[in-house]
C-alpha cells in the first residue's frame, strides 16, 4: 500500500520543497532507445519517458537529516528510424526535457542521439520457419545539443538537473527476440561510454538491460502484445576533473509490464516499471516508478 500510495503522488505532479544539500537523482540528459517497434520498416514517432524519485539529504554535521523531497524527470522525444538499404537502419531521437525537484525546475532541449545498426538475422519473414528469431546490433553517439550550464537565481544547476551533459558520448546496443507461435521473448542491452565536458565533469559509464515474455494476440486488423519482465541498470561514479564524485552511480533491478498495440500502420506501447532492489547514489535515492509512452507511424 505504501508504495502504491508513493506511485499515485508521483503520477499526479506532487511534490515538496527542498531543503539542504541537493543530491541528484539521474541526469535527464540519459539516453535510452530500447526496443523497437515493427521490424524491416521505417517509422517516425513521439516517446515521453517519465521518472520519479525519493531523495534524501546528506546528513549535517549537526546529525539533523532533512525530510526527503520528490523528483520528476518528464522527457518528450520526436524518434525515428530509416532504412537506406536493406538490414541497414539509421536512428535518431531528439529529446526535451523537463525535471523539478523540491521548489527548483528546469526545462530546455537535451542531447540528440545518432545511431546506425545493422540486422545481423531476422527470420521473422520465413513462413516455414517454426521459431522466429532477429538479432540486431546497433552504435552511435549521444551529442552535445542540450544545455550543461544552466542557472536558477545566479546559481548553475547541479549536472543531475541540466538539460545536456556537455559531452560527445558512445552508445552500443544488442537486441534479441525470439518469437514461438503466439509466445515470445526479447532482450536488449545498452552500454553508454561518457566523455567529459568543458568543465572537466563526466558522468559515469551507464550499462542497461531489459527483458520480458510476451503473448502475440490478435482481433480484426489489431494486434496487441502484452508482456511482463525485468530490467537492470548500472551507472558508475561521475568525475570532476579526474576526483570521483561522491553520492553518484548505483544500480537498480525493476519489474515491468506493458504493452505494444499496432494498427495497420499506427503503433503504441506502454510500460510501467517498479523498484525491486536498488542502491543509488549511496543510498540517498529511492527510485519509485517510471513509465514509457510512445506513438509511432510506419511507412
Amino acid at each position: 500500500m505504501k508504495k502504491f500510495l508513493l506511485l499515485c503522488a508521483c503520477l499526479i505532479g506532487m511534490y515538496t520543497n527542498a531543503v539542504a544539500c541537493d543530491v541528484c537523482g539521474c541526469s535527464s540528459g540519459a539516453s535510452y532507445l530500447g526496443t523497437l517497434p515493427q521490424l524491416n520498416r521505417s517509422f517516425i514517432g513521439l516517446r515521453y519517458g517519465f521518472a520519479c524519485n525519493r531523495v534524501h539529504s546528506i546528513p549535517s554535521l549537526s546529525g539533523t537529516t532533512p525530510a526527503p523531497v520528490t523528483e520528476f524527470i518528464h522527457t518528450t522525444e520526436v524518434w525515428g528510424r530509416f532504412f537506406p538499404v536493406k538490414r541497414v537502419q539509421l536512428m535518431a531521437s531528439v529529446p526535451f526535457g523537463y525535471y523539478t525537484k523540491g521548489g527548483a525546475a528546469n526545462l530546455g532541449l537535451g542531447d540528440a542521439t545518432l545511431m546506425a545498426g545493422y540486422i545481423l538475422y531476422n527470420n521473422g519473414d520465413s513462413i516455414g520457419a517454426k521459431i522466429k528469431q532477429t538479432v540486431i546490433l546497433n552504435g552511435g553517439l549521444k551529442l552535445p545539443t542540450g544545455a550543461y550550464t544552466k542557472a536558477t537565481n545566479g546559481e548553475r544547476l547541479q549536472p543531475g538537473m541540466q538539460p545536456g551533459t556537455g559531452s560527445v558520448d558512445f552508445v552500443a546496443n544488442a537486441f534479441y527476440s525470439l518469437r514461438y507461435r503466439k509466445a515470445g521473448f526479447a532482450a536488449d542491452a545498452l552500454y553508454k561510454i561518457n566523455t567529459s565536458n568543458r568543465a572537466g565533469y563526466r558522468s559515469g559509464n551507464r550499462f542497461m538491460a531489459a527483458a520480458k515474455a510476451f503473448v502475440w494476440l490478435r482481433a480484426n486488423r489489431v494486434s496487441i502484445l502484452p508482456s511482463i519482465g525485468a530490467a537492470y541498470e548500472n551507472t558508475a561514479h561521475d568525475g570532476n576533473n579526474n576526483v570521483r564524485v561522491n553520492y553518484s552511480g548505483g544500480q537498480a533491478v525493476f519489474g515491468q509490464i506493458g504493452f505494444d498495440c499496432y494498427y495497420r500502420k499506427m503503433g503504441a506501447m506502454a510500460t510501467v516499471q517498479l523498484p525491486v532492489a536498488y542502491s543509488y547514489n549511496g543510498n540517498l535515492t529511492q527510485p519509485i516508478a517510471r513509465v514509457n509512452l510512445q506513438l509511432f507511424y510506419t511507412f
